[in-house]
């Protein structure tokens, strides 16, 4: 506990939740190890906030003691799962990230075009509310399949079927006040990067490895199309010509 403990601290020392939990740390991870260990845990209340960029958005951050138990659990939830995502996926992920997953799309780019000498198509496609419109029962069963241990069925239980829209503090950060409609998302964001791999578009955009968008059409060459996926973003590059391979197999989804 300590250690997840000192993990969550590197980038929250100075939040006043982080603070009032650091006063009296011992004690108080004694106490968070007590309520896990007989199933008494429960998290607590979640502060809610609105960011503007890219659009108003709705976020629900929970609370300082509920982070050190998130990251316990993600540390399990790593072993099984990293292995399974395809190496475009960069939400949540150690050594990932958005500037990486930028980085990756300029790698790309610069391949299929030639460093800019012929042309190419990008599509950047993104899922609507999607933390908010995953079913959780069926991600619950998902990661059921892969983790069979007790403790951290029930602990993944606990937090997945957990609304901090129940329990929340307001706060505002700017002098406008946005209404939005529609439900928080999960408290594990990174299970759920699980959730969109096992997704699809035309076939391509969510694969256990990377995406193989070979032409069925005799002598035809084996071609591959880039794919960067970050939260539910999912940008796809490929040259002009390759997406007649695609359009039949949409055809055959519909």
């Amino acid at each position: 506990m300590w250690r997840h403990y000192r993990e969550c601290r590197r980038h929250k020392r100075t939040t006043l939740n982080a603070l009032a939990f650091e006063v009296n740390a011992e004690a108080n991870l004694l106490a968070l190890q007590q309520e896990l260990r007989t199933h008494t845990y429960r998290p607590g209340r979640s502060i809610c906030f609105i960011t503007e960029a890219p659009k108003p958005r709705e976020v629900f951050a929970a609370d300082f003691r509920d982070r050190v138990v998130h990251d316990l659990l993600v540390s399990h939830q790593e072993r099984v799962f990293e292995p399974c995502f395809i190496h475009g996926s960069y939400a949540c992920r150690k050594g990932k990230g958005t500037l990486a997953a930028s980085d990756g799309l300029m790698r790309f780019l610069r391949q299929v075009t030639a460093n800019g000498r012929r042309q190419a198509w990008a599509l950047k496609l993104d899922v609507a509310n999607f933390f908010p419109s995953i079913h959780k029962a069926t991600l619950y069963e998902i990661i059921a399949r892969h983790i069979q241990h007790p403790e951290l069925l029930w602990l993944t239980r606990t937090l997945l079927f957990h609304d901090p829209t129940t329990n929340y503090l307001f706060q505002r950060r700017n002098r406008r006040l946005f209404f939005l409609r529609g439900q928080a998302g999960t408290s594990l964001p990174f299970v759920c990067g699980h959730w969109l791999r096992n997704r699809t578009w035309f076939g391509v955009a969510a694969a256990p490895t990377e995406v193989d968008t070979t032409t069925r059409r005799p002598g035809a060459q084996h071609r591959r199309a880039r794919v960067v996926s970050e939260g539910g973003s999912t940008s796809i590059i490929r040259r002009p010509s390759r997406w007649r391979a695609v359009l039949p197999r949409r055809e055959r989804l519909q």
